[in-house]
């Protein structure tokens, strides 16, 4: 999985390379679990504005899809950041 966003302008944010982890683990026979960790913000109150954007843009749109795509089959990514999607 490699997402990219198009990041609100944060100049300071922009400069960063924050990461991203994702780790897929057996939970129970038939489960999975997912841990996220996405680091590297640095400090300050654009900081906070990209951290609430990403919070934002992880739940309702990349994590969302992917467990639709486990649950329901293949999901078309193709309109996730477009602005009507």
């Amino acid at each position: 999985m490699r997402p990219a966003w198009v990041l609100p302008t944060l100049p300071d944010v922009r400069r960063r390379k924050t990461h991203v982890v994702v780790r897929l683990a057996e939970h129970y026979p038939a489960k999975n679990r997912l841990t996220l960790r996405h680091d590297g913000w640095g400090d300050g109150t654009e900081r906070d504005e990209a951290f609430d954007y990403f919070l934002r843009d992880w739940q309702k749109g990349v994590l969302a899809r992917l467990r639709s795509s486990f649950e329901v089959g293949p999901v078309d990514l193709t309109d996730l950041y477009s602005e009507s999607g």
